[in-house]
């Protein structure tokens, strides 16, 4: 949420994919789009299903809100690609990142 809401602030935009379930209880990937307007909203649950890993996906978000926080300050930033995988290969992960 946080990453979205720093993107809707800075008129940006961003695709990522996050591993989820499906109503069946299999293994999906959910794309979300990111930016003003696009709603988003998180929900709790009391599955009892192991959560899917996406610490690549959230990586990824701590290091664009990172780097958004150091442009902010005046220090130079190296972005990284605009397109981003970090399980390549697996198809599991992307991003893009609109700019």
């Amino acid at each position: 949420m946080q990453y979205a809401a720093r993107l809707a602030d800075g008129q940006r935009a961003d695709t990522v994919n996050i591993r989820a379930f499906g109503f069946d209880g299999a293994e999906v990937i959910a794309t979300f789009l990111l930016d003003a307007g696009a709603p988003l909203m998180a929900e709790t649950s009391s599955s009892t299903i192991a959560e899917p890993d996406n610490s690549d996906a959230i990586r990824y978000m701590q290091d664009k809100i990172d780097a958004m926080d150091l442009t902010q300050s005046g220090k130079r930033v190296d972005e990284r690609e605009s397109s981003v995988s970090y399980l390549e290969g697996q198809s599991a992960f992307s991003a893009h990142v609109d700019e």
